[in-house]
């Protein structure tokens, strides 16, 4: 690598880090305001309204102050995004991995992650976040820690998270939406094969038994049986795909 392109790589690391690294804000005003205050109520609003109802204006309203009192703790929306995203990391204690099988621990941290989602409904719109804040990074040491002990390149461990978690984010942002959409992240489930039956064959213009069982499976399935059918595919393909993970536990 040419001495240039490693200050151009240096630089884009300092950029990323620079929320992370700066000297601590200064003292809050009074009691009631820090970068702390700002982030739980962005994320209070969050939770409440969704991500589009957070703004400075809507904080500040909210904790009674100015607008302008925010900016001293919290630079821009970009900002107060990469502080709420570290934050919902942190909420909750994501333990070593000490015993148990890495399938097991990998199914843990994906079940809990996904449930995480649904208390927090606008973490998917985020959009990407590097994830570089102290509680992410926490989080982030005690998923790797899957994999100590079974021999695994670092590329592959972080390739192996990075699409356990896309898959996570994946699956919770459709159910979101169709929550959002329909109240519910499952479709009716009780209509009577007969009626899908009729149904097949009046949009499709000719019965077809063997289609409409297809459809009354798929209308009895739920989203848990979907995320976690999908969880193990994507497990069985990473322990075939590594042989080192075949023996579940390391040496």
């Amino acid at each position: 690598m040419s001495s240039a392109s490693s200050r151009d790589q240096g630089g884009d690391l300092r950029k990323a880090t620079l929320l992370w690294r700066r000297p601590r804000r200064p003292a809050p005003l009074r009691a009631a305001l820090g970068q702390a205050e700002i982030v739980r109520a962005a994320m209070a609003i969050a939770d409440a309204e969704g991500l589009e109802a957070v703004s400075m204006r809507r904080i500040a309203a909210s904790l009674g102050f100015g607008a302008t009192s925010l900016y001293w703790y919290v630079k821009s929306k970009e900002e107060l995004f990469q502080l709420m995203f570290d934050a919902y990391m942190g909420e909750d204690e994501v333990p070593p991995h000490t015993s148990g099988g890495w399938r097991e621990y990998a199914k843990q941290l994906a079940t809990e992650a996904r449930m995480a989602m649904h208390h927090h409904p606008w973490v998917p719109f985020l959009g990407i976040q590097l994830g570089l804040g102290p509680e992410s990074l926490r989080y982030y040491r005690a998923a790797t820690s899957i994999f100590v002990g079974f021999g695994l390149e670092p590329d592959a461990v972080v390739r192996i998270l990075a699409t356990l978690v896309s898959y996570v984010m994946g699956v919770a942002h459709n159910e979101l939406a169709r929550e959002h959409a329909d109240g519910s992240r499952d479709l009716p489930r009780d209509v009577s094969g007969e009626d899908i039956g009729q149904y097949v064959e009046e949009v499709l213009g000719t019965p077809d038994p063997s289609f409409a069982r297809l459809l009354k499976s798929r209308m009895a399935l739920t989203s848990d049986q979907i995320f976690e059918f999908g969880l193990d595919s994507f497990l069985d393909g990473i322990a075939s795909r590594f042989p080192q993970l075949r023996a579940e536990r390391a040496v």
